[in-house]
């Protein structure tokens, strides 16, 4: 997600009918945003409690991601892009303080480990597919296959959350109601 466009801007570019350095306003974007949100994360999390923000964020990137897709101007995919990196740029800070909170401490840095290395794979593999979908599929699908990526890990989180107990628990209503 985070560098998924770098490599689709000459087809973004070429569709929208701008420069490639125009369009690389959709990196600025989605960079400032996603960075800049993560200096709030500890308080959506605490508000809205870890386990909740990250599947509701993760709904709302979903979408945001899709949008991307169907966007018809260089203004449109900017502000979704925007949208993007402010949805998913909390997710992993408050997925790690949720590891931090349910892990026992003795198993917490094997289980940050993997999870990190899921996350740098992922960074890496990210603009590799961009490109390589890309080419085979166009821009508009790039956003539409990580849309559904999305929808897939929200619905899976929001399922947790209903049907194991442990999960919901840890919401901060669950413990001022216990």
């Amino acid at each position: 997600m985070v560098r998924v466009s770098d490599s689709l801007l000459p087809q973004i570019a070429a569709d929208l009918a701008v420069t490639v350095g125009a369009a690389s306003i959709v990196v600025t974007a989605y960079g400032l945003a996603h960075g800049t949100v993560q200096l709030f994360g500890g308080e959506i999390g605490d508000r809205f409690g870890k386990y909740h923000s990250i599947a509701g964020l993760s709904a709302i990137a979903a979408l945001a991601t899709f949008l991307c897709g169907l966007a018809l101007s260089l203004p449109e995919l900017v502000v979704y892009r925007l949208l993007c990196g402010l949805a998913a740029g909390c997710v992993i800070p408050l997925a790690m303080a949720y590891i931090g909170d349910v892990v026992a401490y003795e198993q917490r840095q094997q289980v940050l480990g993997r999870y990190l290395t899921g996350q740098i794979s992922g960074l890496l593999f990210g603009q590799v597919a961009g490109g390589v979908l890309g080419d085979l599929f166009g821009w508009r699908n790039v956003f539409a296959i990580l849309a559904g990526i999305f929808a897939v890990v929200a619905a899976a989180l929001f399922a947790e959350l209903l049907f194991n107990p442990a999960t919901r628990a840890s919401s901060p209503r669950a413990k001022r109601r216990g």
